[in-house]
């Protein structure tokens, strides 16, 4: 008979640990204080930064290759066309 109550009472105490040990992990997660996400929002902004300037940088070097090509191609056109009248 009082096995039973043990066993009941074993079994609520272990449901209520993991039930705290749940929310706490959860509150622990979701909970971080405002200096910990200033601290990830600037790194975030920061790698934002550098990344809008590789970009720029980027554009640059392909619109710089882009234009020597054509110079390139307008100089062997030129050039066939200088042997072609010769």
């Amino acid at each position: 008979m009082y096995l039973h109550i043990y066993i009941y009472v074993y079994i609520y105490i272990y449901v209520f640990i993991y039930i705290y040990m749940y929310i706490y992990i959860y509150v622990c997660i979701t909970c971080t204080s405002p200096i910990v996400k200033v601290r990830e929002t600037d790194d975030l902004q920061r790698g934002n930064k550098s990344s809008e300037e590789d970009n720029k940088r980027l554009r640059r070097e392909v619109a710089l290759n882009e234009q020597a090509i054509k110079e390139y191609a307008k100089q062997g056109h030129a050039q066939v066309n200088i042997y072609r009248y010769m």
